[in-house]
């Protein structure tokens, strides 16, 4: 079993910090001497710390999505591949943390007058196989 870790308010800060900056979490475990899956069982018992990982998460997104057309301005005939690379691993990271803002998802309502119900009825067709003689 891995030694305890004493989670201070600066370790904490730490993963906050390296969030925003765009750094991943294995990096940043590895920065600060620890492993992710500290970092991990951290984050499931400490609701607080769970919370601002998620708004660090949410904000670090926010600000990628705003670098994305720079990092596609900087694409040329070697770096192309690389670059969509990159482009689309962003975008694919930003759809699942804010999926309704980044996300492929789109929800089709329909609904009656009004916003009510929709009225169906059940009609029962009868197909009459047409004669070859006519």
């Amino acid at each position: 079993m891995p030694a305890a870790i004493e989670w201070t308010p600066q370790l904490e800060q730490s993963f906050i910090d390296g969030i925003l900056e765009g750094t991943s979490i294995a990096k940043i475990a590895e920065s600060v001497g620890i492993g992710p899956a500290s970092f991990y069982r951290h984050r499931i018992e400490s609701e607080e710390f769970d919370r601002s990982i998620t708004r660090a998460q949410e904000w670090a997104t926010e600000s990628q999505m705003d670098e994305l057309v720079a990092l596609a301005d900087t694409a040329n005939e070697e770096t192309a591949t690389a670059v969509k690379l990159k482009v689309w691993t962003r975008m694919w990271i930003a759809g699942r943390r804010k999926p309704k803002k980044y996300g492929d998802f789109t929800r089709n309502e329909v609904s009656g007058p009004d916003g009510g119900p929709i009225k169906t009825q059940q009609v029962q067709v009868e197909f009459v196989k047409p004669n070859p003689k006519n």
